[in-house]
């Protein structure tokens, strides 16, 4: 019986960290929109969370959202980024960098 409630409970942990690594904030702007910021590992990622989020909003007060306006990253890599990289080619593995980054999208939008 125990071993049963063990798997049930080390499967919704693995279960858990699966979930999406998406953050965002909301931020009230001037004239009533709004900006989301959103931050992923993927770009397209968070452009698709900070619209979901943007959508849920709007449909919450009985409206649409317009997008007005959004941000993303360029797809070249920082000079930060590739220096990490060129380091992790010379140094052993307990003692490399972590190159992952999340990209940060803004949008902007208002409720219609």
């Amino acid at each position: 019986m125990k071993q049963a409630y063990l798997f049930i409970i080390l499967s919704g942990g693995i279960l858990l960290t699966g979930c999406s690594n998406l953050k965002t904030t909301m931020i009230p702007q001037q004239h009533e929109t709004y900006s989301i910021i959103a931050t992923h590992d993927s770009k397209d990622e968070a452009l698709e969370g900070a619209i979901e989020e943007a959508e849920e909003f709007c449909e919450d007060k009985g409206k649409r959202v317009v997008v007005l306006n959004h941000e993303m990253p360029s797809d070249e890599g920082s000079d930060i980024h590739t220096a990490k990289n060129i380091a992790n080619t010379v140094l052993p593995r307990f003692l490399q960098i972590d190159t992952s980054e999340h990209t940060r999208t803004t949008v902007l939008f208002r409720c219609e």
